[in-house]
This record gives C-alpha cells, sequence and structure tokens, in this order.
C-alpha cells in the first residue's frame, strides 16, 4: 500500500508484514506536490508525478526513487 501523507512525502506498508513501514521524501521544490500516482497491480513499482510535470520512478521493493527525465 502506498500513502501519500504530504506534499513531497509517501509512505510505503508493505501489505506482506505491515509491522515494516517506511517513509519516501521526493526530492520535489518547496512549491511543488505530488499529483499523481500510478502504481503497477503486483505494487512493486510506482509512478508519481508533481504538480509542474515532473515524474519519478519509485521502486518499493527498495523504497527508492529515481527521476524519469524522458517523461517531460
Amino acid at each position: 500500500m502506498l500513502l501519500v501523507i504530504g506534499a513531497r512525502q509517501l509512505l510505503h506498508i508493505p501489505l506482506q508484514n505491515m509491522a515494516s513501514q517506511s517513509d519516501i521524501i521526493m526530492p520535489l521544490p518547496t512549491h511543488d506536490r505530488i499529483a499523481y500516482v500510478h502504481m503497477d497491480v503486483k505494487g512493486y513499482h510506482a509512478i508519481v508525478s508533481s504538480t509542474t510535470g515532473e515524474c519519478f520512478y519509485v521502486n518499493l521493493k527498495n523504497n527508492q526513487q529515481k527521476a524519469l527525465t524522458r517523461l517531460k
């Protein structure tokens, strides 16, 4: 499960182990915020887009994000 809990913060809660929660801070400027989150069917990958059009790939197994520069 992936929840947006702030303007630039995600909370990842794996459904197999609900006790191991992790925060993912997105590297967005202060005036920008998360607009959309698109997850795959299995819940291991997500694409997060911001209000200014920046896109990030989030690997939920490792809780790492990577900027997607070609999607602008």
